[in-house]
């Protein structure tokens, strides 16, 4: 079965101004699962963060240390200084950057960066179950039960996953595999519609021959991609072969 790569996750915490309430230690993941960010607190009552967020091609940003009154301000050099503002919402926290440049020198925040990767954006509070560390576990669980051939319990394991944390995950770096996983789970119980319908969006590119595939031109997100569509080949045609073979056993 296709297996995910790694990706990156985010830690944060933070103290906010004007009265405004302080956010809740925890993890807080940004949309479409791009970034994962943690809040705690240290022994002595310090407010810290640890950010990481990933970009295309691979590219990340990495980034943490104390917030005071709702921002951490970032110097590197002493030539430019990034400032990091954590903004409380309803649904999380919205994490913002200023640059401030002492000098005419590169920007400040993007030195934390790779070049194709920011990390600015609405960072959500995770449904339950949907937390990094609890995907994780999930999946873990899945995989032993798959393992023993309790494919059920299996299926009762990752499928909320997918059900309940698609704006946690990452569609290029996690969705894919959990789709396969499910798929070959699927076919294991003889669901062939249910294997099918879960890899409907890859349908057309599985089709096509790596080189005609257009949409990701990065090396490693190309990599990623043509890895979860050869594993959705091979699954297409287990589930539809099997389809097959019971259409003509109930023919007879």
């Amino acid at each position: 079965m296709f297996r995910p790569v790694s990706f990156c996750f985010l830690l944060c915490c933070a103290f906010w101004a004007h009265a405004a309430p302080a956010p809740e230690p925890g993890v807080y993941i940004r949309e479409g699962g791009s970034g994962t960010l943690m809040l705690k607190k240290d022994s002595q009552g310090n407010q810290l963060f640890s950010l990481v967020s990933v970009g295309s091609g691979g590219h990340c940003c990495h980034l943490g240390g104390k917030i005071r009154n709702g921002k951490a301000v970032m110097e590197e050099g002493g030539e430019y200084i990034c400032t990091v503002t954590f903004v409380r919402q309803a649904n999380g926290i919205d994490v913002q950057e200023r640059e401030d440049k002492k000098s005419n020198y590169i920007s400040g925040c993007h030195t934390y960066c790779g070049v194709r990767a920011d990390f600015h954006g609405l960072y959500l509070i995770p449904p339950a179950g949907c937390a990094p560390s609890e995907r994780k576990q999930a999946r873990q669980k899945f995989q032993r039960f798959y393992n023993a051939k309790a494919y059920k319990k299996a299926l009762a394991t990752l499928r909320p996953v997918f059900d309940n944390c698609r704006s946690a995950l990452h569609t290029l770096y996690e969705e894919g595999s959990i789709r396969n996983d499910l798929a070959v789970t699927f076919h294991k119980l003889g669901d062939h519609r249910a294997c099918y319908a879960i890899l409907e969006p890859y349908a057309e590119d599985a089709a096509l021959k790596d080189d005609d595939i257009e949409g990701y031109v990065g090396f490693v997100d190309r990599y990623v991609y043509l890895s979860t569509i050869s594993a959705a080949r091979v699954n297409l045609r287990l589930c539809e072969r099997a389809k097959e073979a019971a259409r003509q056993k109930n023919k007879h």
